[in-house]
């Protein structure tokens, strides 16, 4: 077979992939991953084929997952987004331009880490403090940075900038030099500060065995800080360094897979990610609530067997036609809902903690969780009343 036959096959098979990707298609698949990921992490895959057949949830399902998604891109990811606003992938008639966005980046590059560093050796100096009496450690935090890339950005692009100036109006090297020299620094200091806030919302979940110091933690959580630092800012990087002569297309591709591969990294080294993503999806499409309520059920459709473990706090209604228990909805979707007792909801809290770089401890804690749920009982929609008021 010739080359251009070889080439013919390949454009056929691409031409076939692509049609395979209707949008029926991506809203099952979203919807199929996310209910079956969920159900998995919590030790329930038998209720996934149930789910399988409800196909008329799909659209709404695909929907809340694919807004989960964006939400939880758009906090780790805003760094990637501020630099790609901030700086040029090229600009007219400035052909040391590459060289200043280098240093740019590598004063962004370094002052973001450098930040995440800061937060936890505030951590470890002032471990118990009032907050209102240290409210200026968060913008003593962000002056810090702004002066640090307006140093380091001013010694290293000064030369750029007064060669590049040597001709212009005192008026335009003013505008110049506040445009280069100031602005871009603080924004990119900006940019390097607001990591607290994404790593704010995963570290609370970073788990130590007991024994270890404050000491060890603050090294930990700085060595994770900054691989998910370095991870975070690939989308933006790639974009900033793609040729300009690049179709539209192939520059979304380009950014979407630097996405894709820092968020599987992302994932391996912090697996509460993927995890916080599809909980906050099946919170947004109320599939799962964790409110407690006072459910009755009948006796004689559910018998007092599927109750025998003693943490459901099990008692008869006055006619003894109900069973009465406490309890909160894991997962609810058409006529299924997946009930479970009260003290289910800490072993669904301690799940989602982890250890840097220690797999065997997510799956220790994914097993207690499975443990827990298989207390969990199915009840159909319709056939169980529910209420809050205490009993």
């Amino acid at each position: 077979m010739s080359v251009k036959d070889n080439w013919g096959s390949l454009k056929k098979a691409q031409k076939w992939f692509w049609g395979l990707l209707t949008p029926a298609v991506i809203i099952t698949s979203v919807s199929l991953t996310f209910n079956w990921v969920f159900l998995f992490r919590i030790g329930r895959e038998d209720l996934f084929m149930q789910v399988a057949t409800l196909r008329d949830l799909f659209s709404t399902l695909a929907f809340f997952s694919i807004v989960s998604i964006i939400l939880y891109l758009l906090v780790f990811f805003t760094q990637s987004l501020i630099s790609v606003l901030i700086l040029r992938r090229t600009v007219e008639n400035f052909e040391d331009y590459k060289r200043i966005k280098s240093r740019y980046l590598f004063s962004f590059i370094a002052c973001s880490i450098l930040s995440s560093i800061i937060l936890y050796l505030i951590s470890y100096y002032f471990p118990k403090v009032d907050a209102e009496d240290n409210k200026w450690l968060v913008p003593s935090q962000f002056l810090l940075m702004a002066i640090i890339n307006i140093t380091i950005c001013f010694f290293g692009n000064r030369g750029i900038i007064h060669k590049k100036t040597y001709f212009m109006t005192v008026k335009e090297k003013r505008y110049f030099y506040f445009r280069y020299h100031i602005l871009y620094p603080v924004l990119l200091g900006l940019a390097s500060w607001c990591f607290v806030f994404p790593l704010g919302l995963l570290l609370r979940f970073v788990d130590f065995p007991p024994d270890t110091s404050l000491f060890i933690q603050v090294i930990s959580l700085s060595g994770l800080t900054i691989l998910i630092v370095l991870f975070s800012l690939i989308p933006g990087l790639t974009y900033l360094w793609l040729p300009i002569s690049l179709r539209i297309s192939e520059q979304i591709l380009s950014v979407t897979l630097a996405v894709i591969m820092a968020i599987f990294f992302s994932s391996i080294i912090a697996p509460v990610i993927p995890v916080q993503m599809i909980n906050l999806s099946m919170k947004l499409s109320g599939i799962t609530k964790y409110d407690v309520y006072n459910y009755a059920v009948a006796q004689d459709k559910y018998p007092i067997e599927m109750f025998e473990s003693k943490s459901w706090s099990l008692k008869e209604s006055n006619n003894k036609d109900f069973l009465i228990f406490k309890g909160f909805s894991i997962y609810t979707i058409g006529s299924i809902s997946l009930v479970c007792p009260e003290n289910v909801s800490d072993a669904i809290s301690k799940s989602m903690k982890f250890i840097f770089l220690d797999s065997d401890y997510d799956k220790k804690l994914r097993s207690e969780l499975s443990a827990s749920t298989a207390e969990c009982n199915v009840i159909n929609q319709g056939e169980f009343k529910s209420w809050k008021r205490p009993t």
